[in-house]
């Protein structure tokens, strides 16, 4: 229904309705809005008429690989920087990864120093895996802080996208233990963090396969599970939201490999081309099927017509 208004406006030309319509709808709507539209040129038009380069953004972080480069492609590189820098550093590697090669420097060059090393960081793991998908953005304190250091460092913590758990580390930034925010407010202040910390920590390495993280944050219920490298130090954090992405993304995958449609590979964000190719060998055996199923109908009509009963398994066959 929102598909079908949002195309009647823009067939109308009326874009000053449309705007409005677009800035009262939530970025996710708008993403799949522009996910839908038949033509590149539709798409870009949408994505032009979103008010805010934050909303703008993420729109972008929401979208699929085929329509981020067409709602991008005349876009200028320093537009584009402009766009994504108030975006967590996971959604910007997802963006830039997406984008070819090339384009994908130019924009990473133009960013700040800070952002951009950040987003270079992960890019350099692999598609599919925890390092893939944590963000570098998390909430870490030394054990040797108080409860009250906790609270004060919290209230200034203005940049930070969202606190689920506090990660207490060493001096060699190794995790030794995880924090509530409830139970950091139950304590004295006076209290190191290391007195009360959760030892007992569920964790994943930055090789593990999205789909085992996806499960492990399932299994123990979790906001946010911290990511470790080979030396245990703690280097990003996969969020919720990040996990029902996979979730989505592993149901479709496995959806299609019952049908035999794919081998491997995430289809979820991947190209509307792509998808096609994946979903060609389904469609071609449905085809040869119904085919058959129409030639044998053919070759019995003389006995359908005088034992009428037959035409009700028709559905059964075809």
């Amino acid at each position: 229904m929102v598909l079908l208004s949002v195309q009647r406006l823009l067939h109308r030309g009326a874009i000053t309705n449309l705007a409005k319509m677009l800035g009262r709808m939530h970025q996710a709507d708008i993403a799949q809005v522009i996910t839908h539209l038949s033509s590149p040129k539709e798409k870009r038009e949408v994505f032009e008429l979103v008010r805010g380069e934050s909303k703008r953004g993420q729109v972008l972080s929401e979208l699929d690989s085929d329509s981020i480069n067409q709602v991008l492609a005349d876009l200028l590189h320093s537009d584009i920087a402009w766009l994504i820098k108030d975006l967590g550093p996971d959604d910007v590697a997802y963006l830039l990864g997406v984008l070819p090669e090339e384009r994908a420097k130019e924009i990473l060059s133009l960013m700040r120093t800070e952002d951009s090393t950040e987003v270079a960081d992960l890019l350099k793991y692999p598609k599919g895996t925890a390092g893939g998908i944590m963000t570098t953005e998390f909430f870490a304190l030394s054990e040797d802080a108080t409860a009250q250091d906790a609270i004060q460092r919290l209230q200034l913590a203005t940049d930070t996208e969202m606190v689920f758990y506090i990660y207490v580390i060493d001096k060699d930034e190794r995790l030794v233990g995880v924090l509530s925010l409830r139970r950091l407010l139950t304590v004295p202040p006076s209290t190191p963090l290391k007195n009360f910390v959760t030892r007992d920590i569920i964790s994943v390495t930055v090789d593990m396969d999205q789909e085992e993280v996806a499960r492990q944050v399932a299994s123990y219920n979790l906001l946010a599970i911290p990511v470790l490298d080979d030396d245990n130090r703690l280097v990003g954090i996969i969020t919720v939201d990040d996990v029902v992405d996979v979730i989505r993304e592993e149901a479709t995958e496995d959806m299609l490999k019952m049908a035999g449609a794919i081998e491997e590979g995430p289809v979820s964000k991947s190209s509307s081309v792509a998808s096609a190719k994946h979903r060609l060998p389904w469609l071609f055996t449905n085809l040869v099927g119904s085919l058959l199923s129409g030639a044998i109908l053919w070759e019995f009509r003389y006995t359908i017509q005088e034992v009428v009963a037959i035409v009700s398994f028709i559905p059964v066959i075809a």
